[in-house]
């Protein structure tokens, strides 16, 4: 908590767009080194209940501005094409993005829809090799993120969201961590 979040750091925002049926759930991540220990801290993260997609746009647009405009990557559940959409007209990208296979490393696209429906179990075993070797920290104002990982159920790589709580924040926290490749 006492850390600053850093400027030239890699920011990840993971969001899980969800209106009508569920809650919009974003996780925004930060990738530090501390001594020659990579760790990859919750920064913010919002659970929004009903929300508004104009205001949600706008609240990614607080988050891309509030980090300077720089290295902030915005990971969105891509089943939704018109909130996806929203978010690219906001940022003055492409919308042609369902033709894009691979945003390389050094893309500067700042919107990057993901097929949950293909990657879900990738991105859960992923979050589950971060936890396991200690790279996520969680400060503990972030109750319902925790709640989330501590009630996080999966048979097969497929998680139970029936008993996971605020499985909308476990879903953001899965797509924002797409922005980290640890060996």
């Amino acid at each position: 908590n006492s850390i600053p979040v850093l400027l030239y750091t890699l920011k990840s925002v993971g969001l899980d767009p969800g209106f009508s049926s569920s809650s919009t759930g974003i996780v925004i991540l930060e990738h530090v080194k501390d001594n020659d220990k990579h760790i990859i801290r919750v920064v913010d993260c919002h659970l929004i209940d009903k929300g508004d997609p104009n205001k949600i746009v706008d609240l990614c647009w607080q988050i891309y501005s509030g980090n300077n405009f720089m290295k902030t990557h915005f990971f969105i559940d891509g089943s939704n094409a018109a909130f996806s959409n929203l978010l690219k007209i906001k940022f003055s990208e492409s919308l042609n993005w369902q033709q894009v296979k691979d945003w390389g490393p050094n893309s500067n696209t700042k919107i990057r829809p993901i097929s949950f429906n293909s990657e879900h179990k990738n991105m859960l075993s992923n979050l589950h090799a971060v936890v396991t070797k200690g790279l996520l920290a969680i400060p503990q104002k972030h109750d319902k993120l925790i709640t989330s990982l501590r009630t996080a159920y999966a048979r097969e790589l497929d998680l139970d969201k029936k008993q996971t709580s605020c499985d909308d924040l476990l879903d953001a926290l899965r797509l924002a961590l797409k922005a980290y490749d640890f060996e």
